[in-house]
């Protein structure tokens, strides 16, 4: 069962993700004919993690939390994954990527607890929507900080989002992220290779975030 199960999701891992990674460059590629490449893969992430944070409060707020579809919890891990395979692939195409290490890792993490959770879930749908929406709430403010940063970067303005960003950012991923952790260990978590990588992945994700909000209150990201 569990080996259907894994062969199931990597064919729809080949053909939904690659049908999502084109249309985020199809986006790229709209945003170019105006912007620099750097903003325009901004905001092309930016555009997408916004749907995705949109899609999962929508299916928090739509169903009741015990009555939650699979396949809409399915479909935002899908878009999630999508999205970090594009942002791979920018950043192995620009030099940005081999001065950015730690996101890679990120990136590779992430991607790694999500594909983990595919295959044998850790917990209800709900409480997976909500923490891949509570994960990425931040992220399109994070987008908007740069582009604000490069078009107008003295203006009252970019200041205000990168304190927005900050405020949001450390509420949702180390305090939100926290208490998911805590309510994880506390009722779902048990000794399988499943969820061992869950916990490991999401512990490295849980220090990054703890390190990058110190980054951005000293403006180093």
């Amino acid at each position: 069962m569990l080996q259907n199960n894994i062969v199931s999701h990597f064919v729809n891992l080949c053909v939904l993700d690659i049908f999502y990674i084109l249309f985020l460059f199809y986006f790229q590629f709209m945003f170019r004919f105006r912007y620099p490449a750097e903003i325009s893969n901004r905001m092309t992430c930016m555009t997408h993690l916004s749907y995705i944070v949109l899609y999962g409060i929508r299916n928090i707020f739509k169903e009741p939390w015990h009555l939650l579809p699979t396949h809409h919890t399915q479909l935002l891990k899908h878009q999630m994954i999508s999205y970090f395979l594009y942002d791979l692939l920018i950043m192995f195409s620009t030099s940005r990527g081999r001065s950015q290490f730690v996101f890679i890792i990120h990136h590779f993490i992430s991607l790694l607890f999500i594909i983990a959770n595919l295959i044998q879930p850790c917990g209800d749908n709900i409480m997976t929507n909500s923490l891949l929406v509570l994960l990425e709430m931040a992220s399109p403010l994070l987008h908007l900080t740069k582009i604000t940063q490069e078009l107008y970067p003295r203006s009252y303005l970019y200041h205000l989002v990168h304190y927005m960003t900050i405020f949001l950012y450390a509420t949702t991923r180390v305090y939100g992220f926290g208490t998911y952790i805590y309510v994880y260990l506390s009722h779902y978590f048990d000794y399988t290779l499943y969820h061992g990588i869950t916990l490991s992945s999401i512990l490295l994700i849980f220090y990054a975030s703890i390190k990058w909000t110190v980054m951005m209150i000293n403006k180093q990201v």
